[in-house]
């Protein structure tokens, strides 16, 4: 299976991978500032005005109509960090950190009949 192998400063974050035969693999990196006092009181303590990170998730296809989200475990990063993602071919991967069997209603059938998502 293609999967995804990750490294952050030279050491291992996970290899990520879909073991099935339709699914989606991503991996995002993404940096966050925000005016913390434009937010409701009840959530400004929860949430951080900036913040830089890495999200390693997945969906497996269960069957039809039925998936499977994945996530691995990210990274906090910050400035100066080397990201590494390399593509390769892998017989196995690591456990994903958390998976929650879902039925999403963004799947739409077209006129062919597929299903998309």
């Amino acid at each position: 299976m293609i999967a995804f192998e990750i490294l952050v400063n030279g050491d291992r974050v996970c290899t990520a991978g879909v073991e099935s035969d339709f699914g989606m693999l991503t991996t995002v990196l993404s940096w966050t500032k925000r005016d913390l006092d434009r937010l409701p009181d009840e959530i400004r303590s929860e949430v951080p005005a900036e913040e830089l990170k890495m999200i390693i998730s997945g969906q497996k296809s269960l069957d039809e109509k039925d998936f499977e989200n994945l996530q691995w475990q990210g990274r906090e990063l910050k400035p100066g960090d080397e990201v590494r993602i390399r593509i390769i071919h892998a017989d196995h991967v690591d456990a994903p950190e958390s998976s929650k069997k879902i039925h999403p209603k963004y799947v739409q059938k077209k006129r062919s009949g597929r299903l998309l998502h």
